[in-house]
């Protein structure tokens, strides 16, 4: 894919009109929560609330910032955004939750709503690459999964990517092989990429080229 040109510092206006976009996003997403969580066996199944593409509150940000991030954010409110929307957009999490009130064709392989949840989490995935800091290169991709950002509960659901040794959980691993024709690593996006045992020792973590203390577009927006 070609290169996307690093963002110019948005003006006091735009910044306003990206904070307002992701504070309506979080609003949506708690909407769009307590009415899911509502039990209503007094309903009759086509009046009760549907999970599916069309009542999930999906981000809106403008292209390639999904999350309507800039550069007045703090690195570590950054990572918390990102966290939580990987973990609320995570196609099996959000199927584990949402189970009950998304109809059966929408959980099927294939899916509007799949197809939709794993564009999301491949957006943000970019997005972390383009504005978050890389883990220093000794620790090895820190002790939480790459994709989804938890910390494997057992050591024997712990894998590393063979490309450059980020974690990942067996179920991420498993699911992100499956989804895609050309799986890519969720970190430095080698193509076909494969993952063993994450308890062994490896050789070490490639350098990647990026800015010593912020993403290359992160730094950008903070420089003008």
């Amino acid at each position: 894919a070609p290169a996307v040109a690093p963002p110019r510092r948005p003006s006091a206006e735009e910044q306003a009109g990206l904070d307002e976009t992701r504070l309506g996003d979080e609003a949506r997403w708690q909407n769009f929560e307590r009415e899911a969580r509502v039990v209503q066996p007094w309903l009759r199944p086509s009046q009760r609330f549907v999970v599916d593409a069309s009542s999930v509150p999906w981000p809106r940000g403008p292209p390639g910032n999904a999350l309507a991030l800039h550069g007045g954010i703090r690195d570590d409110e950054v990572r918390r955004l990102l966290q939580v929307a990987l973990l609320r957009f995570h196609p099996d999490k959000f199927m584990a939750r949402w189970r009950t009130k998304i109809p059966e064709a929408e959980q099927q392989p294939g899916s509007r709503l799949q197809k939709l949840l794993a564009q999301v989490v491949r957006d943000l995935l970019q997005l972390r690459l383009d504005w978050v800091p890389p883990a220093p290169a000794a620790s090895q991709g820190s002790d939480f999964c790459c994709i989804c950002l938890e910390v494997p509960e057992r050591p024997d659901l712990r894998l590393r990517t063979t490309c450059c040794r980020q974690l990942l959980c067996t179920d991420c691993f498993a699911a992100d092989q499956g989804r895609l024709e050309v799986p890519r690593c969720p970190y430095c996006r080698r193509d076909h990429y494969q993952a063993a045992d994450g308890n062994a020792r490896g050789p070490p973590a490639p350098r990647r080229r990026r800015s010593r203390s912020r993403s290359g577009r992160r730094a950008a927006a903070l420089r003008a």
